[in-house]
């Protein structure tokens, strides 16, 4: 902060008028000092804390957010499988007569492509996602909904990233539902 200050004077001699910007959700919840002229609030827009690993007396310190954003998947389809690749692979572990389902969300949709991709459900992933589709084991009634992920920070956990690029990149194709309590 001393040496934005100290060099935001330097450029305030030659363009007095000048926007000065330091901050994100993190100084808009400290205030003061750290505000200047505007905040960037970003992920406490989602109400996610800036980090994951704020220890509990930290968040005591810190106004309460409360998680805005959640993905649900639709079913599209199910059936029994029979023969043959499953998406894009060969249907390792899947036995004939065994129910799969189609979700309506996939890679283009921000979700990382790979099989164990972090998202609630995972585990029934009955191969990588494809494009636009998810195969998973079990049976969905056609028009089902499904959450696909309720807590960025578990899914950036499990997938080695952060919770702002997970939010960012499940919003690429996504239906807005807005929902006031």
């Amino acid at each position: 902060l001393a040496f934005f200050l100290k060099e935001l004077g330097r450029v305030r001699a030659y363009f007095p008028k000048i926007t000065a910007h330091l901050g994100g959700t993190y100084a808009a919840m400290l205030g003061g000092e750290f505000c200047l002229d505007c905040v960037r609030v970003g992920l406490g827009l989602y109400g996610y804390y800036p980090s994951a690993e704020l220890t509990d007396g930290e968040r005591a310190r810190l106004p309460r957010l409360e998680r805005v954003m959640k993905v649900y998947a639709q079913a599209v389809s199910g059936g029994e499988y029979r023969f043959g690749g499953v998406g894009y692979g060969l249907a390792d572990g899947i036995e004939v007569g065994q129910k799969l389902s189609v979700l309506r969300f996939g890679y283009a949709d921000g979700f990382l492509r790979k099989k164990e991709n972090g998202v609630l459900g995972w585990e029934r992933h009955a191969g990588n996602l494809c494009m636009d589709a998810c195969i998973r084991k079990g049976e969905l009634c056609r028009g089902d909904w499904t959450a696909v992920m309720t807590d960025a920070d578990e899914v950036a956990r499990r997938t080695g990233t952060i919770a702002y690029e997970v939010l960012c990149a499940a919003t690429r194709r996504a239906e807005f539902l807005y929902v006031y309590q």
